[in-house]
């Protein structure tokens, strides 16, 4: 998509349940996905057969970060640990790090995790601890996963690139305070985080910075085609991005029936639906088309 791309957004539907502020999201299929906050749940949602959730797991502390990887659930909570929730909904805890858990993702035939410890801590896929790596002394916050590398985001501003043996090939200051976002199309990798740009990168070079929001990006994620990128910012914005940085369409509660708070993670199930989450403790579900 490029200039003068024109897109038609509906919501279709507000979902209601959490007690407290959404932070992450993560896809099941096409048509549903599950959602965890700071009230320690995990609540599965199908919005095309109910606008109920259904109660996965209680972990009793706020969780930071999800996953959903081999059927099985993956969650990171304030106080370092890591949940894992079976398909029969049996709740494994694992102590992991000293601070929050922001990222846990799948590396091949393993795990990454991260958090506020600064360290990259990776795992076998029965999750068991493999090595660990300090990475950094402040929070790292977000970790992109591709075929020939992996990126990790964090407070000191820094984008970090290691091969698949996790050895540092190099790493960027991408920008004086934190990052918490990163999203991938393509050639071009995108970060966000407390400065409120949107950068984009080629070849680990800054071609663009957009001033996106007007408070810190919490969450970007490209859609499954490529063609279009969603942020979230703690202005209570979601805002629709061609893949150059073309702004195509705000999602807020004053101009749109947008959240009221912070939105703080967002998801597209497919081509066409995208879904948020707030501190607001509602989630919404949009549907997309291109004219």
């Amino acid at each position: 998509m490029g200039t003068g791309t024109k897109i038609n957004i509906n919501l279709e539907v507000h979902l209601k349940g959490h007690n407290s502020g959404i932070y992450a999201l993560t896809k099941h299929d096409e048509h549903s996905f599950y959602s965890c906050a700071a009230d320690g749940w995990i609540a599965k949602w199908t919005p095309s057969e109910s606008e109920d959730g259904e109660l996965i797991a209680q972990c009793n502390e706020p969780l930071y970060c999800l996953n959903y990887v081999n059927q099985n659930i993956y969650a990171g909570s304030s106080n370092g640990f890591i949940f894992i929730i079976t398909p029969d909904k049996e709740v494994r805890k694992i102590e992991a790090h000293t601070r929050g858990v922001f990222f846990i993702q799948a590396s091949k035939n393993e795990f990454i995790s991260g958090g506020g410890d600064g360290k990259l801590m990776v795992w076998n896929k029965e999750m068991e601890l493999q090595k660990v790596i300090q990475l950094s002394h402040q929070s790292l916050r977000a970790a992109l996963v591709l075929e020939d590398e992996i990126i990790i985001a964090g407070s000191e501003g820094k984008l970090f690139f290691l091969n698949h043996t996790y050895e540092s090939q190099h790493s960027i200051k991408a920008q004086s305070n934190s990052l918490f976002a990163l999203a991938h199309i393509k050639d071009t990798l995108y970060s966000g985080g407390r400065n409120a740009e949107l950068r984009i990168w080629k070849n680990r070079q800054l071609q663009k910075y957009i001033p996106a929001h007007l408070l810190h990006i919490h969450g970007l994620a490209a859609n499954p085609n490529g063609a279009l990128l969603a942020s979230t910012s703690m202005d209570k914005s979601c805002k629709i991005w061609s893949e150059d940085g073309e702004l195509l369409k705000v999602l807020d509660a004053e101009k749109f029936g947008g959240h009221i708070n912070s939105v703080n993670a967002c998801l597209w199930l497919n081509e066409s639906t995208l879904v948020t989450g707030s501190d607001d403790r509602t989630i919404m579900v949009y549907s997309l088309d291109a004219v």
